[in-house]
């Protein structure tokens, strides 16, 4: 009985033991683990976003790291882990003192760059064509440089110099007929030169059409400003636009044969079949050549036109006349190399494209590989080859002028 009393003792003993234990020290199981490594994680948050925001301050972040880190987080995507969200939404909280301080710095540089923007446009020379001091009586020794020295060696460079003179004498003097006569005299020579060369532009032709109408608006009517008007509409294909001018030029020179071909045979064979002149080509030629005096431009043209109907040994006869006429006619001489490759007469040909090549190479080059690609197709190798060769001394003849 004693024993079981004291085993009894102990038991309760031990069962208070066990409850003050219980009550002074909560298990693991109570306590949540996130409550552990939160204050952790913000911590290491707070201070990347605080030592971020002293760079940024210091101006140690640049546009360009920005774009950098942008493209590394795109390219990265899917491998980023879910604390980054709660990193932005700490940005977010702080991006009022970001936008403020970089408002200011924005502010700043455009303040910079306005002042900067004024000092250079202060220091800034003024534009090349006011630079030019050019006079009326300037104008004679620009003349002769056109022609020394611009004809001997042209060059869009060349060209563009004396035509900035011109305009402004022109701008100064807009009375000054001489000086717009000269200003069409070098662009008339540069679309010729420029022909079958990488400078030659199809608006150049619109170009001088454009200055020849100005003329015409500051001057009036006379018999050089109708002819050229005449002519450069129907240069430019403007067949219908061209007929009151060619009409008054036709009255003020009767006898101008080059006119005629462009104001008859040009215009309207080359527009649509006209129900007041329905003339064939031949016919309108040959009432030129019995009323108007003979030209190398009347007769190259019946020569290109019998050529054209594949009659080469009519066609060599007329372009033959117009070389006797005019020996440096570049026209006539590629016209009549042309005809006579096509009657077999190779040798005889090649004589008349080296010719023309040396008077105008830039002109002759392409008519000049035309008849060497002639050739080959003939598989006349051995004549291509003697062709390629003079075409090669004709280029360098080009490279070497200009």
């Amino acid at each position: 009985m004693n024993q079981i009393t004291a085993f009894s003792r102990k038991m309760r003993i031990i069962f208070t033991l066990l409850a003050l234990l219980t009550l002074f020290h909560p298990t693991a199981e109570t306590s949540p683990p996130p409550a552990v490594n939160a204050p952790t994680d913000n911590k290491i948050e707070k201070d990347e976003i605080l030592e971020e925001l002293k760079l940024s301050a210091q101006g140690i972040f640049t546009d360009s790291d920005t774009e950098e880190s942008i493209a590394e987080n795109n390219s990265t995507g899917s491998n980023t882990d879910q604390s980054e969200p709660s990193t932005d939404s700490n940005t977010e909280e702080t991006s009022p003192m970001e936008e403020e301080s970089s408002k200011k710095e924005d502010i700043r540089q455009m303040d910079k760059s306005e002042t900067n923007e004024k000092k250079i446009s202060e220091d800034e020379t003024p534009p090349s064509e006011p630079e030019i001091f050019v006079e009326d009586k300037d104008l004679p020794a620009i003349k002769t440089q056109r022609i020394e020295e611009y004809e001997a060696h042209p060059s869009r460079i060349k060209k563009e110099e004396l035509e900035q003179k011109l305009n402004a004498i022109i701008n100064q003097n807009p009375k000054n007929e001489e000086a717009y006569w000269e200003l069409f005299e070098l662009q008339n020579h540069y679309t010729e030169w420029s022909q079958n060369t990488e400078f030659y532009q199809e608006n150049q032709l619109l170009h001088t059409l454009k200055l020849l109408q100005d003329i015409h608006k500051q001057f009036g009517e006379n018999q050089k400003i109708m002819k050229y008007l005449c002519q450069y509409f129907i240069i430019n294909h403007l067949y219908v636009e061209s007929q009151p001018y060619c009409q008054k030029a036709k009255k003020l020179l009767p006898n101008d044969t080059d006119l005629h071909i462009y104001a008859d045979y040009l215009s309207d064979t080359s527009n649509q079949k006209s129900e007041n002149r329905p003339l064939n080509k031949s016919q309108v030629l040959l009432n030129i050549l019995k009323t108007k005096p003979h030209s190398e431009k009347l007769y190259t043209t019946i020569g290109q036109m019998f050529a054209d109907k594949k009659k080469y040994k009519l066609a060599t006869k007329y372009f033959q006349k117009a070389i006797k006429m005019n020996s440096s006619y570049i026209p006539a001489l590629l016209g009549l190399g042309e005809a006579l490759i096509k009657l077999n007469q190779h040798e005889t040909a090649l004589k008349h494209y080296i010719l023309a090549c040396q008077k105008h190479p830039y002109k002759s080059r392409v008519p000049f590989q035309q008849a060497k690609a002639y050739l080959s197709q003939k598989s006349l190798f051995k004549l291509a080859s003697e062709y390629q060769k003079q075409i090669n001394i004709c280029v360098n003849s080009i490279k070497t002028s200009h």
